[in-house]
């Protein structure tokens, strides 16, 4: 959800500098924005997917192992 909020945050950012539209050579208008968004993100995301699993996964082996301890074999 951090992520999340951290790219809309992002995009809200970028929509309003002119630059981003200029370095792309396209006109400014917020449909153009979220465009040029979808097509950049993945090159900032590379970097954060990695980190964002291993967080995922991290929550998903203490869930286990709680249920592994209070709960029944049979019951999982």
């Amino acid at each position: 959800m951090l992520s999340a909020l951290a790219a809309l945050a992002l995009l809200g950012w970028l929509a309003r500098v002119p630059e981003y539209y200029s370095a792309f050579a396209v006109p400014e208008n917020s449909a153009m924005a979220l465009l040029l968004f979808a097509l950049t993100i993945p090159a900032f995301a590379f970097f954060t997917t990695p980190i964002e699993s291993w967080w995922s996964r991290r929550q998903e082996l203490a869930a286990d192992d709680f249920a592994a301890k209070h709960a029944d074999a049979g019951n999982l």
